[in-house]
Parts: structure tokens; sequence; C-alpha cells
């Protein structure tokens, strides 16, 4: 017995040091400190990018929940976590709108983890909910984000926290599905159960209703360590039961009309030393009139039993019923029911691209601010992204138009799936990069930034790609003054030409005057994605055109004609 009793008390040790990697954060705040529970808080500020701090009105709820992170802008915002790939947590997110904007007027958004959809959150004024996620994480990152359903409706969220879980706890799905918290009871308890009673901070709300019984175990213990998810032993403490054993034991599922899957465990115990002899607890427990188990608990140990994969409703009647031959009613102490979603993104947005996405995030911080996943789920992209609808997405735009974009442009070469980039209206200096030129089907939209190229590089030629690239770069970047060049040259050829008519005839002292008073001034006029090869040899044909239009006739009468094959034949020069 006293090897038993060690070996129980062992376990319970294990267990507990298994649970404590933890992390809490309460976001909104920069400061850490620990609870009145004993649990560590932290600020958030290592974990997130973006949003606004803000205070609840209400000046009685708790430190965790008197904070809250507002996000106004971005459709999408994330909170990135390392250190918990590949192990089962608990994940937890708290929200608790507190009338922070004194607008009365709660929002309700999307919750997303990691890239997939969790739940929607419909906040309420006084209130605060959770919501709890059991997965395996498979990403390097934790990404918890919060994306916007309507404007006007900014997500928010009060505090995170994650638990690690024993690997062989809720084990009946396999690691690519998600455990979805839908309710979590300890009945007849009086009192809601947590951390430290549960060293997994499970939240066992206590349930009591009209009809039931609340009953105390008389036991002095229970043994709860034969249980694979490791009920908390004050769970088993209490009891409900009805009132007699003709009474069915109706337990609810206060889920959608949608039939989904769900993963159900119950928890039971004897609460009395039966007389063996005259006493008889037994029961079925039964869905929709169906028997799928009978259950017949023992005194002073807790047993654990698991239903996964159930389809349920909001129409679905889960009951224990006495059988036959129990002379008393069916009792149960805990159940967890869990919502099963469907098979996760075992995928992310290609690894080079996000590469390619991180290296413009270090170039220009103002970029910093979008994290998780760029395309996943596919309804909430970062805003200037286009992403390609394969399992693994590839990025297509960057759409950064009017971002304020300051400097030069980093190496994002690993994005090679690129077919649009719009940098207009930003302030991004240098050369355009040599790589760009590699990219089929890229164009690429670069106005109003005073000191970068204006190009476009539609469909680059197989061959010569850097030099014919250079050339477009040279051609938008100096256009003013090879026109300025190439006129300069016109006159030259111009006033020789007059030079020698005039030493033939002397009376014609004013052809081929190019000084018209009332010309128009030459201008270069900006073009917006403009095929690389073709931007010079525009400039010198616009040059021309203006050249023999503001020539005189007898400039237009041979020497204008001369002059434009002239200038065309600058042309070759240039590629």
């Amino acid at each position: 017995m006293a090897i038993t009793n060690f070996i129980a008390l062992l376990l319970l040790f294990l267990r507990a040091v298994s649970a404590s990697v933890h992390l809490g954060i309460d976001c909104g705040t920069s400061n850490s400190y620990t609870d009145g529970l004993g649990i560590k808080w932290v600020g958030d500020g290592a974990y997130v990018q973006s949003g606004e701090s803000h205070t609840a009105k209400n000046s009685e709820v708790s430190s965790l929940l008197s904070t809250l992170r507002v996000f106004k802008s971005k459709k999408k915002n994330c909170y990135n976590i390392p250190g918990f790939q590949g192990i089962k947590v608990l994940l937890r997110a708290f929200f608790y709108y507190g009338n922070y904007d004194s607008n009365s007027s709660p929002p309700f958004f999307d919750l997303l983890f990691d890239g997939n959809k969790w739940a929607t959150v419909q906040t309420v004024n006084d209130n605060w909910k959770n919501f709890d996620i059991i997965y395996v994480p498979k990403r390097q990152n934790i990404s918890v984000c919060l994306a916007q359903i309507n404007p006007n409706q900014f997500p928010f969220i009060s505090a995170l926290e994650i638990w690690s879980l024993d690997s062989n706890m809720y084990n009946q799905i396999d690691s690519s599905h998600a455990l979805i918290l839908n309710q979590r009871f300890a009945f007849g308890s009086h009192n809601r159960i947590s951390y430290p009673t549960d060293p997994f901070d499970r939240y066992w709300a206590a349930f009591s209703s009209n009809g039931l019984v609340s009953v105390s175990n008389s036991a002095s213990s229970v043994d709860v360590t034969q249980t694979k998810d490791q009920v908390p032993s004050a769970v088993m403490s209490n009891a409900a039961t009805t009132s007699s054993k003709s009474s069915d034991f109706l337990v609810g599922t206060p889920i959608s009309a949608q039939e989904v899957l769900i993963y159900l465990n119950m928890y039971f115990t004897e609460v009395q030393d039966l007389n063996s002899s005259s006493d008889l607890r037994r029961f079925n427990v039964m869905v929709d009139n169906k028997v799928i188990d009978v259950v017949n608990p023992a005194y002073q140990t807790a047993l654990e039993t698991t239903y996964a994969n159930i389809t349920a409703s909001s129409k679905t009647r889960i009951v224990l019923a006495a059988t036959s031959d129990s002379t008393l009613p069916p009792l149960i102490s805990g159940l967890e029911l869990f919502i099963i979603t469907d098979q996760l993104s075992n995928s992310a947005t290609n690894t080079t691209d996000v590469e390619g996405l991180a290296s413009l995030q270090e170039g220009f911080l103002v970029l910093k601010e979008w994290s998780g996943d760029p395309c996943l789920p596919a309804e909430y992209p970062w805003d200037w992204v286009n992403c390609t609808n394969d399992t693994t997405p590839r990025i297509t735009s960057l759409l950064l138009s009017g971002y304020n974009l300051n400097g030069p442009l980093p190496d994002f070469s690993s994005l090679d799936a690129l077919q649009t980039i719009d940098l207009h209206n930003n302030s991004i200096t240098g050369d355009i990069p040599n790589f760009l030129a590699s990219f089929p089907n890229l164009t690429l939209f670069s106005s109003g930034n005073p000191y970068l190229c204006n190009v476009t590089c539609p469909n680059p030629p197989s061959k010569h790609h850097v030099k014919k690239w250079l050339v477009g770069v040279l051609s938008s970047v100096i256009p003013t003054l090879v026109g300025a060049a190439v006129l300069a040259a016109v006159r030259h050829w111009c006033k020789c030409c007059k030079s020698r008519k005039e030493k033939a005839k002397p009376s014609d002292s004013n052809a081929g005057e190019l000084e018209s008073t009332n010309r128009t001034p030459l201008r270069t006029p900006r073009r917006e994605a403009m095929p690389l090869k073709r931007t010079a040899q525009k400039v010198v044909e616009e040059v021309t055109r203006a050249t023999i239009e503001q020539g005189t006739n007898s400039l237009q009468n041979g020497e204008g004609e001369a002059c434009a094959i002239e200038l065309r034949n600058v042309w070759g020069v240039f590629v």
C-alpha cells in the first residue's frame, strides 16, 4: 500500500511538473506581475507590433481584464508566440469590452489561430468571455489573429495564455484537428475550479440546476491517476444526480443548429460506500435514444469515458438513464464537451515568399506591423499582398502604394512568383534592383518616387536581360537629360545646315531658326507602367517630333527630315 501511495504521489508530482510550461500575456500593458493565484503575466510588447492600448471603464475588474489592445487599422492583426512547436497546448484568449471607448457598442470579429478560423467573438458590455482550444502547433510560432468583419467594429483582446499539456491527453483525435471547448462543468460544485487545483488551469464551471440533486463524496480522497486527461481531484469531490432512478439525467448540448463533430469526456465516481448486496448504481449513456455505453462507477476511484466523433447539433439529446437492474439514479461529477475542427491547414504561405516579405519588413519598418500568415486563412490575407489559392499559397502581388516607404529597395528576390509590384507614391530611393529583370510577367508601378526609376517590366526578353534592364533604368532616370543632349545635337546640326545655306543664299537670313518665341516648351511626360525597352525610344521620338514641329519652313523642307533621321540614329547608341 505504501508503494502504491508513493507511485500515486510521484505521478501527481510529475503531472504538476509537466504543466509548468506556461505563458501568460496581459494585452495592452507593459507590466509584468504575478496574480493572486500565483500565475505570472507579462506585457504584450514582445508579441505584437500593432494596435493601441486602452483601459476598461470598469475599475472593479481584475488587473488581467483592466487593459486591452484595440486594432483600428488593417483587416488582420496578429500575435506571434514562439516556443511551443510540436507540443500539445491549451490556448486561451480573453475578451472584456468594458466600454473602453464610451460608445456602449461592443464589437464582433473573427478570432484566428495559425491560419485557421477559431471563432467569431461576439462581445458584450459587462461580462468577459474566454475561448479555449487544444491542439498541437505545427509551426515555429503560434499565431493568434484578430480579424475585422465590419467597418468601425474594431477587434480587441484582453489577454492570452498558453499551457502545455501531456502528449497523451485528449488523444482520441489526431494532431491534424483541434478541440474547441464548448463547455466544461464540475457538477455539484459551488465554485469554479481552476489553477492551482487544476495544474493546467482548465476552468471547471460550477453547475447546478433545478431538478438535480448535488451530493458530496463521502470518500476522503478519490484516486484520479487512472484518468488519462488528469481530472482534478476537486472535480470528483462532488456530483449531481436526479431525485429518483426513474428520472433521466439530461446533459445539455448548447451547440449550433448545424451538425458538427463533438468530443465528449465524462467523469464518474461513486459518492457512497454502497452495500454490495442491496445497492447498485448502473446507468446507460445514450445519444438520441441510442445506448453508447454502460457505466458502473466505483467508490474512491475516478472513471473517465471519452466519446469522440459523435455527430451532434442543438437538437441532440445526451442522456444518463438508470438500467433496469439499478437501484440508484445516475450521477456525474465532471464533463468536457469540445467541437472537433475540420482538418487544420498543414501548410503555410511558401517559405521563400515569407523570407522575401521579411526582407521587405526589415527594409521598411512600417511594414513590421503585419504578422501572422500572409495568405491564410484565404479570407484574411495581409492588406498589401495578393496570393494564389494553392495549398501552399504564393505571393503574386505587392500593393504598397502610399505606404510611406522610405529608403532603398531591399533584396526580395525570393518572391519569384510576383506578377505585379505597385510602389507608387512613396519615398523610395536608389536604383530598381536588377533581380526584377528575371521575374517573368512582372509589371512594376513606381511613379511618385522622385528618386527612383519609373519603369515597368512585363515579359522581359529571354536574352540580354541585364543589359536592357539597365537601359530602361537609365532612360527613365535621366530622360530629360537625354532629351536635352539630343536637342543640343539637333541645334548644332541645324545651325551647320543654316550656315551652309546662308553662304549659298545670304538673303534668307531667318531660315532654319530654332529659337521661336511661340514654341511650346519641351516636356517629358510622366509615364506609368511603360515597358522598359520602349521608354527611351519614346523620349527620342517625342524630342524628334517636337524639334520638327518647332522648326521653320526651311527646316521642314529637308533639314528637318535630315535632323529627324539623325536623331533616330541616336537610338542605336542606347540599344
